[in-house]
């Protein structure tokens, strides 16, 4: 098992833990975290990315470490699944605002939002297990 992969386990083990605790903004943080640390093994396991050079990527480019990571990912998707690429597209940005909003403005977090964040980081995940098996 790769280490990302045992990340995003515990990252959304941890926002299901969170939420029942009543931590919501933490709850977002972890399952944007599960979710993006999901896309990293997926690129560096199943899409065969070297990470050096994504790295060199990242720091020679104009996006940042959870934007190329995405960017990479939606161009493999949209070679295998229009609709799950469009899906992926619209909902990835989508949790990474939302966990923005949880970690850096002095928004309350809804226990509703606890739960939508984990189902959304759950659902990318498994979109993306789906094409990248």
């Amino acid at each position: 098992m790769s280490e990302l992969l045992e990340k995003s386990r515990q990252s959304l083990l941890s926002a299901k833990s969170l939420v029942k605790e009543t931590y919501y903004s933490s709850t977002v943080n972890r399952s944007y975290y599960a979710c993006f640390q999901f896309i990293l093994h997926i690129l560096f396991t199943k899409i065969k990315k070297d990470p050096t050079e994504f790295y060199n990527e990242v720091q020679n480019g104009k996006n940042g470490t959870h934007t190329w990571a995405s960017k990479l990912i939606s161009y493999e998707l949209a070679k295998k699944d229009m609709i799950d690429y469009k899906w992926f597209q619209g909902h990835v940005p989508a949790l990474k605002e939302r966990r923005v909003n949880a970690d850096y403005y002095q928004s309350v977090i809804s226990q509703e939002e606890g739960y939508k964040a984990i189902s959304e980081a759950e659902n990318i995940i498994n979109l993306l297990v789906k094409n990248f098996k």
